[in-house]
């Protein structure tokens, strides 16, 4: 795709800024995991509100870090068409959307629930991705004279599908709520053990990410 840099720009500073308002509306919104379901103590609120943020953090810089990463790679040192660049573009905006209304969860399940959506997503997307790498996927795309081969990229995909769904089965497998639906952890045991996981899967992927050497364009 011919002048590409300044679109791709334009893309990742605007998810920035929705990853910014999710992130902004989750610590200043009231509505957030109701208070009085915690009115007997505020300190058993503040922590489970700290442990969440975590989690919702690392996930949004998880994918506002690999976002930029695929797409300065893909459309900018690759040159792929804008076939695809309209799927990825559709794509964020769907993430964005699961992540602002994730952001605004009004219980720890409904919270949970949010997350496993937006990874779900995100499995299909790896799915996606795997397949335009492939020889049929490039016809599609319509890669001109890339500069590297797109299999290059395919260890990546495939660390980004299994952490994904690492991150999915923790997750679904971790949801609290009410005790008749979820499992009998209870929510801080839940939450807990969920920051962890996230924190991890973040150190995971920006640290397989630093290690490819890949040539990115400047910015």
């Amino acid at each position: 795709m011919k002048n590409a840099k300044g679109t791709v720009d334009v893309v990742l500073v605007t998810f920035a800024v929705v990853v910014g308002v999710a992130l902004e509306r989750f610590l200043t919104d009231e509505h957030v995991f109701i208070r009085a379901e915690f009115e007997a103590d505020m300190n058993r609120f503040w922590w489970l509100y700290a442990l969440s943020f975590t989690a919702l953090f690392c996930l949004a810089m998880r994918f506002l870090v690999g976002s930029d990463f695929h797409l300065r790679f893909t459309y900018v040192t690759n040159r792929r068409g804008p076939i695809c660049f309209f799927t990825d573009l559709v794509f964020l905006v769907a993430f964005g959307v699961i992540l602002v209304r994730a952001a605004l969860s009004e219980s720890p399940c409904e919270f949970m629930y949010g997350l496993i959506r937006f990874l779900v997503l995100s499995v299909i997307w790896d799915a996606l991705e795997m397949f335009r790498t492939s020889a049929r996927g490039e016809r599609w795309c319509r890669i001109a004279h890339p500069k590297i081969k797109p299999e290059h990229a395919k260890p990546l995909i495939w660390f980004w599908l299994v952490i994904d769904l690492f991150q999915l089965a923790a997750t679904y497998g971790l949801r609290y709520c009410d005790p008749q639906v979820g499992i009998r952890l209870g929510v801080f045991t839940s939450f807990s053990l969920l920051a962890v996981v996230y924190v991890l899967a973040l150190f995971a992927d920006l640290l397989f990410i630093t290690s490819r050497d890949l040539p990115l364009p400047t910015p």
